[in-house]
């Protein structure tokens, strides 16, 4: 993990918005416009999203088979 993706991820942290539903294994911070990908630990489904949406606290939603 490169010093940049380390920085966004304390930066989401330190905001508060860091969920332990997500996996973030897999985030290469690059820029705040290109999208990240974020697990979602109960389905393992990824899913692309801005880094701006995480410091937002925006949630991944979608539907997944039970």
């Amino acid at each position: 993990m490169d010093g940049k993706t380390q920085v966004f991820l304390q930066k989401i942290k330190d905001s508060g918005n860091w969920n332990d539903e997500y996996d973030y294994s897999k985030v290469e911070y690059v820029s705040s416009t290109e999208k990240v990908i974020v697990i979602y630990k109960k389905f393992g489904t990824e899913y692309l999203i801005t880094p701006s949406m995480l410091l937002g606290s925006t949630k991944c939603v979608g539907k997944n088979p039970q």
